[in-house]
């Protein structure tokens, strides 16, 4: 019997002579439901009766384990919302560079002729963008052509599995400041963050820092910033960096940073307009700032060690 032969009837089973191996990468995707069991029950159209049994006040209090952890999760989602509106205010490219590393560790498509890190590409003016990304599409395409065919070859970019802190994968960082849903339109949990009772609650509800000042007034609030986000250039049809996602391309859109620093798209506005702008604005710095809150405490508890930051950053440039 060789060495590697499974004795008779003992049900063992041979080993593999080149064992499987997986990468030691991190899950970048975030997932709306704790189990797909969670998943079928939002198909199945009963998510949002169980959600109003559950608010009855005559109803069981007390959580299932997997209860708490969707709690958890619808928790993590609001706050993900709350910092991705605060991301508007950053420059694009600076977006970018918080999401990609040029590296298939990152499970980019860095061997992909389509692939192009567009971290570059958005760089100065959103009406260049687009011509900037062809092009790095093509100088890709051709470098791909000119390599050798050699399954083997080293990994572009940053060579250590998981090293480093990406932005969620299936979240789109450029999604423009007139909409709150954090994720990719093709992604499966842009629909049920649209649809959910819960979130709702956040965004027209009691849970909305606009909600003071009545339906009316917030309505036209939201109309005038629709129209300022409408008035700015638009990057469609990018393919999808990843490889661990099924979405194929998505759209970036300019955001607050865009809009400030191109003043030729506000010449026609009207004191409507910069109302709406500074009150849109005004709510999203009071949500990033509630975020921070229940993370840090207080802004005043952390001063002793903000101060101690800015006189090391003060000296490290002296």
């Amino acid at each position: 019997m060789g060495m590697y032969q499974p004795r008779e009837f003992t049900g063992m089973t041979k080993p593999e002579r080149f064992p499987y191996f997986k990468k030691p990468l991190p899950n970048k995707k975030f997932t709306m439901f704790a189990s797909d069991e969670q998943q079928q029950l939002y198909e199945s159209k009963k998510f949002n009766q169980i959600l109003s049994q559950n608010l009855d006040s005559t109803g069981n209090k007390s959580l299932t384990n997997t209860q708490k952890v969707q709690l958890a999760i619808n928790q993590m989602t609001m706050m993900m919302v709350s910092i991705q509106q605060g991301f508007d205010s950053l420059p694009l490219h600076l977006l970018a560079n918080m999401e990609l590393q040029d590296s298939g560790n990152n499970f980019e498509k860095v061997h992909d002729k389509n692939y192009a890190s567009y971290a570059s590409a958005l760089q100065g003016s959103m009406v260049q963008a687009k011509t900037k990304y062809e092009e790095a599409k093509r100088k890709k395409s051709v470098e791909i052509d000119e390599e050798e065919d050699d399954t083997d070859e080293a990994e572009v970019g940053e060579k250590t599995p998981a090293k480093g802190s990406t932005y969620i994968h299936n979240a789109n960082l450029y999604k423009g400041f007139s909409t709150d849903n954090p994720f990719k339109e093709q992604d499966e949990s842009y629909d049920v963050y649209e649809e959910n009772p819960l979130f709702a609650m956040q965004k027209d509800g009691f849970m909305n820092t606009q909600d003071i000042r009545g339906t009316e007034l917030k309505a036209k609030i939201d109309e005038i910033t629709e129209k300022h986000q409408a008035s700015l250039p638009v990057l469609e049809n990018v393919v999808d960096p990843y490889t661990d996602t099924k979405i194929e391309t998505f759209t970036i859109k300019g955001n607050l940073h865009t809009l400030l620093t191109n003043p030729q798209l506000r010449t026609n506005w009207e004191g409507a307009d910069f109302h709406a702008h500074l009150i849109s604005r005004w709510s999203d710095q009071k949500n990033v700032s509630k975020v921070v809150r229940s993370v840090g405490g207080r802004s005043y508890s952390q001063f002793e060690a903000i101060s101690r930051a800015q006189y090391a950053q003060k000296n490290s440039i002296r």
